[in-house]
């Protein structure tokens, strides 16, 4: 019954980021990114808010594709990384209640997997959220992160 309970939140969690991606890529924050990512070596290069980011390929960590070439590239027990090649965006998804601490540690593994600076972080569109199910209070909202507040 706990093994349905958790499938069921990471399932909804990963409904939520990409609700959060494609309604972000509406939104005004991301109309400052241009077309969708290029390759240089074995890294994507995505367009910052202060120019050029060149990434690790995502792309080899991850099978879970979604609609529109969209990935899950990071999964822990606490949050959950989408990454949408159409808006240049990550949405990191809050699998538990204290978002300080998923957020920090969502921050740090992603600045590790993307092999990029904490600063360069701040360039890219990145947002967190928390689903409804997780903490009513905090859901509904799109946070930044935690360095880049």
């Amino acid at each position: 019954m706990k093994n349905k309970i958790i499938i069921g939140l990471l399932v909804l969690g990963a409904l939520i980021g990409a609700g959060f991606i494609v309604w972000g890529s509406n939104s005004s924050t991301t109309s400052d990114f241009g077309a969708e990512p290029t390759y240089q070596a074995d890294r994507l290069v995505l367009q910052g808010s202060d120019g050029d980011v060149s990434i690790a390929d995502i792309y080899k960590l991850t099978s879970d594709r979604l609609p529109e070439n969209t990935i899950i590239f990071l999964k822990d027990p606490d949050f959950e990384v989408m990454y949408s090649p159409e808006t240049q965006g990550f949405a990191i998804t809050a699998l538990a209640r204290d978002l300080k601490s998923v957020a920090s540690r969502a921050e740090s593994k992603l600045v590790q997997t993307l092999d990029i600076s904490t600063e360069q972080a701040c360039t890219l569109d990145i947002w967190i959220s928390v689903p409804y199910s997780i903490n009513p209070d905090l859901s509904g909202r799109q946070y930044k992160l935690p360095s880049c507040s």
